[in-house]
């Protein structure tokens, strides 16, 4: 809430506590800052013109970064559209998730050993869906040096 607070003090506008609500109640993490200025974007946006444009979408770039904060993106305009009834082409919106996700899997495939998970103290390779930062031998080893 400070955040946009925030942003609406620099536009000069104040909106009932329920308007402000309905925008903090759109789903998504204020701690990525890409995202959070395109939300921010989108509240401007919407105040201003009544409407939201699409944000700029990557589909085409072999970087998962952006790749995935493409599609965060698109769930965040989605989330916003739905939150403030907007009308949208869902239909576009599903089709460029698609791309996106397809392109994340084929870059994936390609870069595979790039992208596997590692213990954070020695670097021995973790199963893909290993649950900590750091294998059994390593969390084992910090709880006994903790314990003297």
């Amino acid at each position: 809430m400070f955040v946009l607070e925030k942003a609406l003090k620099k536009m000069k506008l104040e909106l009932p506590l329920w308007k402000k609500l309905s925008f903090c109640f759109v789903p998504f993490s204020i701690e990525e800052t890409k995202i959070t200025d395109c939300w921010l974007t989108m509240i401007r946006e919407y105040l201003t013109e009544g409407k939201v444009a699409l944000p700029p979408i990557l589909t085409s770039v072999d970087a998962i970064d952006e790749l995935e904060n493409s599609y965060k993106q698109l769930m965040l305009f989605t989330s916003f559209a739905y939150s403030q009834s907007l009308s949208f082409n869902e239909e576009e919106v599903f089709e460029l998730k698609e791309k996106i996700s397809e392109k994340i899997f084929e870059v994936l495939s390609k870069h595979l050993i790039r992208y596997m998970k590692k213990c954070k103290i020695c670097n021995q390779e973790l199963p893909w869906d290993f649950p900590y930062p750091h294998c059994h031998h390593c969390h084992e080893y910090m709880y006994v040096e903790m314990s003297f």
